[in-house]
């Protein structure tokens, strides 16, 4: 009956969201009409018209159950990736379906490629900040039992606890040894036995299991636990103990009749028609972005002269794709001596040097411009990397690039998973905290980025930077 009632709420939205760009769309092709009589013939519109095309919306819908987006929870990556599909399935079905039956005089396609284009540029911002505030209000949220008390299951516990757009909410923690209470979060749990796990499972308590594979130390008994949640329970997480870097693409392979399990798992950034994509979606939208970046900058410019003497840009030595060095182009943000007052900073106080070792940034910089505040703020004194991306030297995402020192420093033995891409304009831990995430983490986002490259990620980061760039949260 919950997820009913969760469902219901999500059909709503979907069907309001539908109904109001339907609306938008039809009003758009009216005012291409008006403006542009040589290429769009006159519109038959009438109060019926949204009678005729009832069936749009059906369909619509259909796909977005077939793809689970009524029934399952999903991380916002992976929600915006069958949003874009589904709406993609649904443009090419409505064209199929309307030249078959022969309604091209009844169904505007143009109205139908501006529904198609402006629900594939709102639903990923709109749905997911929608279907978070039901789940903040308890609507919809799964029911999450953890299996097996260790370092790798505790941290699935703390990304449901923070982050409630995964829809899970922990009801019970158990194991065979580590009983007693622990604090996940600042929340106490207490860890109960596996014969209580058993009757709670039969109770019907739980939606989904977070279980380890090292529960029982890998033995005989956890294929047996496993198979008795299984019965019980709709969705299982299995957790391996061993720490390696999480890679998405992989695939489970069996041999039969034998009983192993192989993991295959193939690098994305291997295929030349990925590495081809990539950069023709690089130069296409750094294209229709110049002009404005452009206009922007001739404002900046003058800003930056008005505000303090010297330079409008800044150019430093950075490492780029395969090892190669290159100038990165920014507008300049800092006082002009502000290497000698970096110095200055570390010998009056030590806390600027430990902020600066974490981060390399440094909280409320007195380097920084009264012009430089509001640019870094906002990302805009990145704006000149366009012409990096033009160049071949960046793209417009990827991991940000550094220097040889940051290399040397933080990278280590992953300097060679970050020669495997060009350095991005923005990128995976810009829209998970920019500056207020650690260095080490960063180095591992950028890894895990590279490891786990496609095109819907590249789709997810840079629908995430538009938020990130507007709340400014991280930046200085």
């Amino acid at each position: 009956m919950r997820r009913c009632f969760f469902s219901l709420c999500l059909l709503f939205i979907d069907v309001f969201i539908f109904a109001f760009f339907l609306f938008i769309s039809v009003q758009s092709r009216k005012i291409l009409g008006h403006l542009l009589k040589a290429f769009f013939p006159p519109f038959k519109f009438s109060t019926f018209y949204f009678l005729k095309i009832f069936w749009l919306p059906l369909l619509f819908l259909l796909i977005f159950a077939y793809e689970g987006l009524y029934s399952q929870n999903f991380h916002s990556q992976e929600e915006i990736k069958r949003i874009l599909k589904s709406v993609l399935i649904w443009l090419i079905l409505v064209f199929f379906l309307v030249g078959i039956a022969k309604k091209t005089e009844e169904i505007s396609r143009t109205v139908v490629i501006l529904q198609g284009f402006y629900l594939s540029l709102f639903l990923p911002l709109v749905r997911p900040t929608l279907k978070n505030f039901i789940y903040k209000k308890h609507i919809g949220v799964k029911r999450v039992f953890i299996v097996g008390i260790n370092e790798k299951t505790l941290e699935a516990g703390k990304l449901f606890l923070k982050d409630t757009h995964y829809g899970y909410i922990i009801k019970g923690l158990f194991d065979e040894h580590h009983l007693g209470s622990i604090n996940i979060e600042g929340k106490d749990f207490k860890v109960r036995s596996l014969e209580v796990l058993k009757r709670a499972l039969k109770r019907g308590m739980a939606d989904a299991v977070v279980l380890s594979l090292d529960v029982y130390g890998g033995d005989e008994r956890l294929f047996i636990l496993l198979s008795e949640i299984q019965k019980r329970v709709p969705e299982v997480f299995l957790v391996p103990k061993v720490k390696i870097l999480p890679i998405l693409n992989f695939e489970s392979l069996t041999f039969y009749p034998t009983r192993v399990i192989f993991f295959k798992s193939q690098s994305s950034m291997n295929s030349k028609l990925n590495l081809f994509l990539k950069n023709f979606i690089d130069i296409l939208s750094t294209l229709v972005f110049l002009p404005f970046a452009f206009l922007i900058g001739l404002v900046i410019a003058l800003l930056i002269k008005i505000d303090t003497p010297g330079p409008i840009f800044y150019t430093q030595e950075r490492i780029g794709k395969d090892g190669k060095k290159f100038k990165l182009y920014k507008f300049r943000t800092m006082y002009v001596d502000a290497e000698k007052r970096l110095k200055d900073l570390f010998k009056e106080n030590e806390t600027y040097l430990k902020d600066w070792n974490k981060r390399r940034k440094i909280p409320f910089d007195p380097r920084i411009t009264r012009i430089g505040k509001f640019l870094r703020r906002f990302s805009l004194d990145e704006l000149p990397q366009f012409i990096n991306i033009l160049k071949g030297e960046m793209s417009l995402i990827g991991p940000r690039p550094v220097t040889e020192e940051e290399l040397e420093k933080y990278y280590k033995e992953f300097k060679e998973i970050y020669y495997k891409v060009k350095p991005g304009l923005t990128g995976i831990w810009q829209v998970m905290g920019r500056n207020e995430i650690e260095y080490p983490v960063r180095v591992y986002l950028d890894v895990y980025y590279v490891l786990n490259w496609s095109i819907w990620l590249d789709i997810w980061i840079l629908i995430k930077t538009i938020p990130a760039v507007i709340s400014g949260k991280g930046a200085y």
